[in-house]
């Protein structure tokens, strides 16, 4: 893209001309955390913020699902619509509401903006914008450290879960209890499997373990 037909080279150049930049706010909040946060808190600080950089916000897109799951229905949405060109920037609370998915990720997401013309813009993070000369390598950055936070609560996880086993706990879920006797009649019955599984109320592939 030209640097003349940017908006947002334009808005660094003529503030009083940002009114060209239109930007498709994102929001996301984990399942856990929607106690604590909301997408719509989100959401209208980022208006707010648009508002004051005169920008027109053109389309709302909003998650509820951990930042780590790559398929995201909103997200998806926002990056199809990205490649329509009917918005010039993304705008996000943090890098961590996009990703937590690591470098790798952000770069995805950030090559795929680049490529539709669309700019990353990070509202709490004013250096993570790829609009900026070292926007990208910022934003790799602090992608590489949510994935070292995330690593962490890994880790701590494991660590209980360690500590658990070593005591004795039984871990996961309890294994099915299938009545062989009465398993073994239906089969010389002659019902299938598939019925097997629905009389004794479990699934297909516990009956064809127990067959085995």
């Amino acid at each position: 893209m030209r640097p003349d037909r940017d908006p947002l080279s334009i808005l660094a150049a003529n503030p009083a001309r940002s009114a060209r930049v239109r930007a498709a706010l994102y929001a996301r909040v984990s399942t856990r955390q929607e106690g604590r946060q909301s997408v719509e808190n989100q959401l209208r600080e980022l208006r707010a913020y648009a508002r004051r950089m005169r920008w027109t916000v053109a389309a709302e897109y909003s998650d509820r699902i951990s930042g780590a799951t790559e398929k995201r229905p909103a997200l998806d949405k926002l990056m199809q619509a990205a490649t329509g060109r009917t918005f010039d920037v993304v705008l996000v609370w943090d890098l961590s509401r996009l990703t937590r998915g690591g470098p790798a990720s952000a770069f995805r997401y950030m090559d795929r903006l680049k490529a539709a013309g669309v700019e990353l813009w990070s509202y709490r993070e004013e250096h993570f914008r790829t609009a900026g000369p070292v926007g990208a390598f910022l934003i790799a950055v602090a992608a590489f450290l949510a994935e070292q936070e995330r690593a962490v609560i890994s880790g701590r996880v494991k660590a209980g879960l360690d500590r658990a086993k070593a005591a004795g706990r039984v871990l996961g879920r309890k294994p099915r209890v299938v009545d062989i006797a009465r398993l073994t009649q239906l089969r010389d019955a002659g019902h299938s499997i598939r019925d097997c599984a629905r009389i004794l109320k479990t699934s297909r592939s516990v009956i064809e373990r127990r067959l085995t």
